[in-house]
Order: C-alpha cells, then structure tokens, then sequence
C-alpha cells in the first residue's frame, strides 16, 4: 500500500471531531446527538511537541508515528487543523447486519477538513468526510469484540484504537450524550478507565496499539482523552513515566474564552498510530 494511501485513511480518523455547544437535555438511559449547525468552525492546536520525551517512547522515528497517524505536519510544534461541519443527521444507521450485530443508530455529521499544518489553510487542501458517533455503547462493545476476535486474533475490550472503522472513523472522536454516562456503560479493556468525562489509559512498556501494530511503546505512560458536557472531545495528552508532558492538542480558543459555553467549538481525535487498523479493514472490505 503506498504511503500516501495510508496517510490518507489515518486522516479519516482525524476527522472524527464534533462542536462544543450547549448540551441537549436526555432522559433515563436513552443517548442521542449533541447539537451543532451548519458552519459551526474552529481549530485545533498542537501545543506541546516535546521530541527526546517522543524519542523515548516511540523511538527515532517518532515523528513519523505522529504524522502518519494523525496527518499532516502534526509532529510540529505550533500545527494546525481546522474543520467547519456541513450538517448533522439525528438519525442514521450503520449496518452491521452482515457480522451478526444487527443495525446500529448513529448520528452522522458531514465535515469539511484540514489537516496539521502550519500557515494558512488552503481550499485545495480540503477534505470532506462523515463523523459517526454510535447512540448506544453496548453496540459500541460489541463492534469491538467481534473485530478483535475475528479481524485481529486479538481477544478483548474497548481501547480507542480499536474502536475505529476505515470507512466510518474513530467512534470515540465524539461520545453520545451525557458522556460520563456513556463511556460507563462501555466495557473496557484493562488498563482503561474513565472518571468523569475522560478516558484514561496507563500504558505498560511493550504495549502495541494494536496486534499488528508496527511499533510499541518502549516506556510506562499515560494517555488521557477529556470530553466536554456535550461529549465533544476537548483535548488529548501523553505523558511519560516521570509526569511530564511530551504531546498535547488542545481547542484554539478565541481571546475572550467561551462565555456561557454557547460558542461553537470542534476538536478531532484519534488514537496514535491506527495505521494498522485502517490498512486491515481497507483490505478486507470491513462493510
């Protein structure tokens, strides 16, 4: 597979973001879609790039890892992404039926995107793609049961990396709301917790993202995912075994903050290094 190809199906994964709006209200256990509208547009930043802290996990190639994972120029200190939702569909579907999981309900956002990159965003650099966020995460759980068995040889849980699909991205790049609610209602793999609206994962030296991951993780670290309300994810950081930060993307918020919580706000998300989940599923034609 070339590397452009691959680069390309990582950037799906990117993309996976939704707004930071006001969010709906929900009622017993039922998950529905956050709002967002038409033109809702922001940027995410990529604030820390520390590169010996890198080195050490992912060794020499580092940067690499990070911009074949997350696209673009995201090894660089000061890059940028930037994503302006075309609209939102409350009640789609995805069909699993063809795997014994039956027909899941999603909400489906429609995005136009911009890839890591520092300077000004280009229209010929644009992407458009579709965010799909799973309603119920019992179906969520069971996705990821049935791929790690069946596609990976890799019985277990829900890590993010393997919640993720080729063709419909990163099914944790946004939760369904009330997201503390959600994500406690998904069954994880050990080694991930989630308190509150994050999602955390202590990494053990040797772990690999995936069973056929490329690389693994050549020291102890952690990972933390951290939602917003409306279960927009709002940022992501790696620390290494000593505390200190090696990478962080954050929300580029604007001089005067967010009063009321009523801007609208995008973030995407992915797991580092999804490279062989993507490549496996574009090969086996996963729908």
């Amino acid at each position: 597979m070339k590397k452009h190809s691959l680069i390309y199906l990582n950037i799906i994964l990117i993309f996976s973001l939704l707004i930071l709006s006001p969010a709906i209200t929900v009622t017993a256990e039922l998950y529905q879609c956050p709002s967002t509208k038409a033109g809702d547009t922001k940027i995410l930043k990529i604030n820390t790039v520390d590169e010996t802290g890198l080195e050490n996990i992912f060794g020499v190639n580092w940067s690499q890892v990070l911009d074949s994972s997350f696209g673009g120029s995201a090894s660089k200190l000061g890059a940028r992404f930037k994503s302006v939702v075309l609209g939102i569909k409350n009640d789609d579907i995805l069909n699993f039926t063809l795997f014994g999981l039956g027909i899941f309900e999603v909400c489906n956002i429609s995005v136009d995107a911009w890839v890591f990159q520092k300077g000004a965003f280009q229209e010929a650099n644009k992407t458009t793609t579709n965010v799909y966020v799973i309603k119920d995460p019992t179906n969520l759980t069971a996705y990821v049961n049935l791929i790690r068995g069946l596609f990976f040889a890799d019985p277990g849980n829900v890590t993010v990396p393997y919640a993720s699909n080729a063709l419909y991205g990163a099914f944790l790049g946004q939760l369904a709301v009330p997201p503390g609610d959600y994500l406690d209602d998904i069954v994880w793999e050990d080694g991930w917790t989630h308190p509150g609206s994050k999602i955390v994962h202590d990494v053990t030296a040797g772990y690999k993202p995936l069973s056929i991951s490329t690389f693994s993780y050549l020291q102890d670290c952690t990972e933390t995912w951290t939602y917003y309300d409306n279960g927009a994810l709002i940022g992501y950081k790696l620390v290494n075994d000593t505390g200190t930060t090696v990478y962080e993307y954050q929300i580029e918020l604007p001089s005067l903050g967010i009063p009321g919580f009523d801007l609208s706000i995008f973030v995407g998300v992915t797991a580092i290094s999804l490279i062989g989940i993507m490549y496996l599923y574009k090969r086996k034609d996963l729908n």
